[in-house]
């Protein structure tokens, strides 16, 4: 992505020249602070004659120009973020394409979440995911806890098989997906999980923002060893998005899909703490789940 080319609001010369107008030396430095974006320092110093003294009478018009440089900051900055944001909502729609031409995946799911005042531990999980119709199985590594869900099945209930000490002796549960005691451990129903889900969310929530209340960086980061671009949205306030202060969105470049997401929550009025992060790790796009991935009578199953 091209990064815009400031010019001295008095000379018109370019990034890294000098200006000389009014007795005044100005030097502009442009550095790209970790890919997030333009980044504008400069440092304007009057001399006299000698060049051993600072000549105060200069103050005045260095003040004036200084202000000009800030509102030329500003503005850069402002056209910077809704470029961004631009590009995060291409991303977004070219990743909502990739994952609706895919039949289904595996992944290791690895999800951090706050309930409450907690911030639980990191959990990690096996995932089988179908798009038509939709069909979910879970399996949580350390604790051998299965879920499954399959739309039209089941009486569209999630059925939930706990390994979990005295509570594996209750055998298969059959629940509402959205009903207290299969939410205990999750901030969303199982059918909302997914890259598909999540696509569609961030497009929603994106979509309506009022950009000048929002700011929008970019960098490359490392993931899991992938490649890929980072998104950070930062909102100005709860009246701007009431849930969330700050969205950190990683893209493969080579998947072009999301392979992570951290939200953070406010803490009156300012950023406050990690509200919950899903990353997807060796995702395996799969033309091979059938039936018998979803079905809860599979001899690789605990569902009774």
């Amino acid at each position: 992505m091209s990064q815009p080319f400031f010019r001295c609001p008095t000379c018109g010369i370019g990034a890294a020249g000098f200006c000389q107008s009014k007795g005044i030396t100005m030097f502009y430095r442009i550095a790209l602070s970790s890919g997030l974006g333009l980044v504008l320092t400069a440092l304007a110093i009057s001399y006299n004659s000698d060049h051993s003294e600072l000549v105060g009478a200069d103050v005045p018009e260095m003040a004036v120009e200084n202000n000009r440089l800030s509102q030329s900051l500003d503005t850069a900055d402002s056209k910077q973020s809704q470029e961004n944001q631009k590009a995060l909502l291409a991303d977004l729609k070219q990743a909502r394409e990739v994952v609706r031409k895919m039949h289904g995946y595996e992944a290791r799911f690895i999800r951090q979440i706050r309930k409450g005042d907690e911030l639980r531990d990191p959990e990690e999980i096996h995932l089988k995911l179908r798009h038509q119709p939709m069909s979910v199985y879970l399996r949580w590594e350390t604790t051998g806890k299965e879920a499954l869900f399959v739309k039209g099945q089941n009486d569209d209930k999630l059925l939930v098989k706990l390994d979990e000490g005295l509570l594996s002796f209750a055998g298969t549960l059959a629940l509402q997906p959205d009903e207290k005691k299969a939410m205990r451990d999750s901030r969303y129903p199982i059918t909302k999980i997914g890259l598909l889900k999540l696509v569609e969310r961030m497009l929603q929530e994106n979509k309506g923002l009022e950009l000048e209340k929002t700011t929008c960086k970019i960098h490359d980061e490392l993931v899991d060893d992938m490649e890929c671009v980072c998104y950070t949205i930062e909102f100005s306030g709860p009246e701007v998005h009431p849930e969330y202060s700050k969205t950190v969105l990683h893209i493969c470049e080579d998947s072009k899909l999301p392979v992570c997401i951290a939200s953070y929550g406010w803490n009156d009025r300012k950023p406050g703490e990690l509200v919950e992060r899903y990353e997807y790790r060796d995702l395996k796009p799969s033309q091979n789940l059938t039936d018998k991935d979803f079905d809860p009578a599979n001899d690789a199953y605990n569902f009774e």
